[in-house]
């Protein structure tokens, strides 16, 4: 009786204090949450590596995916990742491939896929031909066509070698080449059908297009599965994809037991300190901003300039977020249409360049925080010309070029104007720029008041990015705001500055530079590079085919939570995987 009386007085007790668990209010302590909630300002085209070149779904890649080497946040270098060391590099010298550059690969024994499969050569070498499938885009066929073969080693099935033409950046293009599973993304055994010559060879494109097993490739890798699907998703990254909602965000989770977690240690580039990083679609700067306030974001990059200033002195902002301005490995440009009778002489973009004025644009849209640039060399660059000088604003000046170049107000209406193909034509400038780029509407409002005194007419105008491609593309414009940024690789001028450059919107044209351009691109001995870098400035500056602005910056804010936070010039200018939780932060928890 007595043993049953304790038993009903244990369990009432027990029950009271389940009503008081109950009952009791939840309090704010001092958990940490390792998860970092980042703002995108668009949304990913699909997380296919192969079918995207969209800068949202770039930054997510990081995480996702592990290139043989990754670019190192500080000395701004690729370091192995998937590899056991940099690539042995040799000029070859004879056989089959005389004439080209080899880079020798290992990849590393730990290195495994999600199903603990080992990472293999022949993972490369499929995604390399999965590249090459004529039945779809990929963005990268153009960057890997210097690559003229593949073979791995027979007795290591981690080691492989890589013949490729002279290219100025095919080392680091090779080395930091994404990796994608062939259990995942080709089950069937598809591409070994094929070789790499094969399909690269374009007498066989017709051919090949109307294969039917390499259509069936294309359908089910270019799949909603391979696109968006959690279950379809798969790289050699810390991270994998545990949903997508549509219009609202992407979520990542860290992957239990990653084989990269043994090595972090040794290498901070395979570090992955989050367990979770959620990226949030918000366009809007103002409702991204709201959400920071109440802690719903962590991280927000590319914030326009004028909001960034004003969050500066935003006390609820300053208190919780540390705010960055890393330089960028980029430049501004005003691309010119040189084919454009208005600007066929080059004194006439000398004049446009002395009407642009850098310092009230430095100091006034990028609040001191840009630097004038001569071209399209990164000044952080050892070859970048030092010894030429940016134009500064001088209206007499550009009024003297444009006489000389035959550009007069003959009718007193106080614009210069010139006979062409019969016709008197007025020095009417309609100037382009992307709808929503503060900075270039402010830039051409500044730049059409110091044009006007010197009898030009910039007419600023707004364009969706789609119709900027279009009047680009067909030449037919006089003038566009535009902006480039990259890693921190050789710049490869040919594009935009060749005559047959298929980005050279601009139509410039000139047989020297034409020359050092291609030279430049094979070269490989980093050493050879400067006389020519040198030289080609000079040209650029002297022709002046574009209004060379500045280089780039990017504004950043990062909770205060995660510390001192390293920024970069690598895009995206910061690396999550780093980022680590050092203080307490308040949330509701309960004391049960």
């Amino acid at each position: 009786m007595y043993s049953n009386l304790r038993l009903t007085l244990l369990f009432a007790t027990f029950s009271l204090l389940i009503i008081a668990c109950r009952n009791e209010p939840e309090t704010t302590g001092p958990a940490l949450q390792n998860e970092v909630k980042v703002r995108l300002s668009s949304e990913p085209e699909n997380l296919n590596f192969l079918l995207t070149a969209h800068a949202s779904a770039t930054e997510i890649f990081k995480l996702l995916s592990m290139p043989l080497a990754s670019f190192d946040p500080g000395t701004y270098e690729l370091a192995p990742t998937l590899i056991r060391q940099m690539p042995l590099i040799a000029e070859v010298t004879e056989g089959d491939y005389k004439g080209t550059v080899s880079y020798d690969f290992e990849i590393l024994e730990e290195a495994k896929w999600d199903n603990g499969s080992p990472i293999l050569a022949e993972d490369f070498l499929f995604t390399l031909k999965a590249v090459f499938n004529p039945n779809y885009s990929s963005p990268h066929r153009s960057l890997t066509s210097f690559i003229k073969d593949v073979q791995i080693d027979p007795e290591n099935p981690k080691k492989f070698r890589v013949y490729g033409a002279k290219y100025i950046i095919a080392a680091p293009v090779v080395s930091n080449f994404e990796l994608m599973p062939r259990y995942v993304y080709d089950p069937e055994d598809i591409m070994a059908n094929y070789t790499l010559n094969e399909l690269k060879d374009p007498a066989n494109k017709e051919q090949l297009e109307n294969d039917e097993q390499l259509k069936a490739f294309a359908e089910q890798f270019s799949s909603p599965l391979h696109l968006s699907d959690p279950q379809g998703i798969s790289y050699a990254g810390p991270y994998r994809l545990e949903r997508w909602i549509t219009g609202q965000e992407i979520v990542l989770v860290k992957k239990d037991n990653w084989w990269g977690d043994q090595l972090a240690a040794s290498n901070n580039l395979l570090s992955a300190h989050p367990q979770k990083i959620t990226f949030k679609f918000i366009p809007d700067i103002n409702a991204a901003v709201s959400l920071a306030k109440n802690g719903e974001i962590d991280v927000m990059g590319r914030i326009e300039w004028a909001k960034f200033m004003e969050l500066k002195e935003d006390k609820i902002i300053t208190e919780q977020y540390n705010l960055h301005v890393p330089e960028k490995i980029a430049y501004r440009f005003i691309i010119l249409n040189n084919a454009n009778p208005k600007f066929e002489d080059k004194k006439v973009r000398q004049a446009m360049d002395h009407l642009f004025d850098r310092k009230e644009i430095g100091e006034t849209v990028y609040y001191g925080f840009s630097k004038p640039t001569i071209g399209p060399v990164h000044p952080s660059k050892s070859y970048y010309n030092k010894n030429l000088s940016v134009r500064s604003l001088d209206i007499e000046k550009a009024k003297s070029l444009l006489d000389e170049a035959g550009w007069k107000d003959t009718n007193g209406n106080g614009i210069v104007d010139k006979k062409i193909n019969g016709q008197q034509v007025e020095m009417d400038v309609e100037l382009l720029y992307l709808n929503g780029f503060r900075d270039y509407s402010s830039m051409g409002i500044i730049f059409a008041d110091a044009a006007k005194k010197a009898g030009v007419n910039i007419i600023p105008t707004s364009m969706e990015t789609k119709a900027i491609f279009t009047q680009l593309r067909s030449k037919e414009f006089d003038a566009a705001f535009w902006g480039e940024d990259w890693y921190p690789l050789h710049k490869d001028l040919a594009s935009r500055y060749h005559t047959r450059g298929s980005q050279n919107f601009g139509s410039f044209s000139n047989a020297e530079s034409d020359d050092l351009i291609q030279k430049l691109r094979r070269i490989v001995d980093d050493s050879q590079l400067p006389p020519y870098y040198m030289r080609v400035q000079e040209i650029l500056h002297e022709e002046s085919p574009n209004i060379f602005i500045n280089t780039g910056e990017d504004r950043l804010m990062v909770h205060k939570k995660f510390g001192d936070v390293r920024v970069t010039a690598v895009k995206p200018h910061y690396y999550l995987n780093e980022f680590t939780i050092n203080q307490p932060v308040p949330v509701k928890t309960s004391n049960n």
